[in-house]
């Protein structure tokens, strides 16, 4: 049984409420009776400390007004700064997707923090920041969060990862918020004149999948019999890319700022079902 992040469960049976005890001041426990029950991911507070009060929950945001928060936290001392470090660390050829955001974030928009809450315990400051986090979403705010939001808010490709038999465009809400929408990612229906001039996209897919193998050799057939161009790398000649695993957010988009239609690999099969080669190959 998953546990409730604000209330504890032994099977069915509800033992107590996170701020019955522990002396949690007011301001905590308001927050918390607004949101305990609305997240299922489990924080741990067995251990956490209920008397020092020396923690603070921070939020950092957009140079914009109206601002758009897209972190919380909690910490003591200086540990808000761990975005501008984080920042730093992808300048430097650190591959990671949120470090990433955080610094096209910053390169849009410029980015600051505000201290939202201080002089908490940890116990305090745990729960504080779990209904932060509910309460920026219900305001529509996108975090790049991962502990604590619920899936729908998050990109597809951070907690998911299909092999590739059924070809999936990932949405990325973060990326439409601070950046371009395109609406929710979707293929394009499949035509003659941009199959002509394409591209299989290799990634994320499984190439020792017997099905994936077969798709992809019947497709490369009815190409080479219709004279298509296939590239090994997309140029600007290139009109189409074929989709046999995941595309994330950030090529779709890449592919429709340049015109290219996106097309499922399962769809071009049912195409090329349809339309036999003009001509032997």
């Amino acid at each position: 049984m998953s546990q409730n992040v604000f209330t504890k469960f032994d099977s069915d049976r509800y033992i107590y409420d996170l701020c019955l005890n522990n002396n949690v001041c007011e301001s905590v426990k308001t927050m918390y009776e607004k949101y305990k029950g609305r997240c299922e991911y489990y924080l741990n507070l067995d251990h956490a400390d209920i008397k020092i009060r020396r923690y603070y929950v921070y939020a950092w945001h957009t140079n914009t007004d109206p601002k758009m928060f897209f972190y919380i936290g909690k910490g003591t001392k200086t540990r808000y700064n761990h975005i501008i470090s984080e920042i730093k660390k992808y300048k430097e050829g650190k591959h990671n997707l949120r470090f990433q955001r955080y610094s096209e974030i910053q390169e849009k928009w410029g980015i600051d923090y505000d201290i939202i809450i201080s002089n908490l315990t940890e116990y305090e400051a745990l729960i504080y920041e779990q209904c932060l986090k509910l309460e920026m979403i219900d305001n529509g705010e996108i975090l790049l969060n991962v502990e604590g939001i619920p899936d729908e808010y998050l990109p597809q490709s951070w907690y998911i990862n299909k092999n590739g038999t059924s070809p999936t465009l990932l949405k990325d809400p973060v990326f439409q918020r601070y950046f371009e929408d395109y609406g929710l990612p979707k293929f394009d229906e499949v035509n003659y004149i941009n199959l002509m001039k394409t591209y299989i996209y290799p990634y994320f897919v499984d190439t020792t999948d017997l099905g994936v193998i077969s798709d992809k050799n019947a497709i490369l057939e009815w190409l080479s019999n219709n004279s298509a161009k296939v590239y090994k790398a997309i140029s600007t000649k290139t009109a189409s890319v074929i989709v046999q695993g995941n595309l994330n957010y950030d090529r779709f988009t890449d592919y429709k700022r340049n015109n290219i239609k996106v097309f499922s690999s399962k769809d071009v099969l049912d195409y090329i079902i349809k339309n036999p080669p003009a001509r032997g190959g």
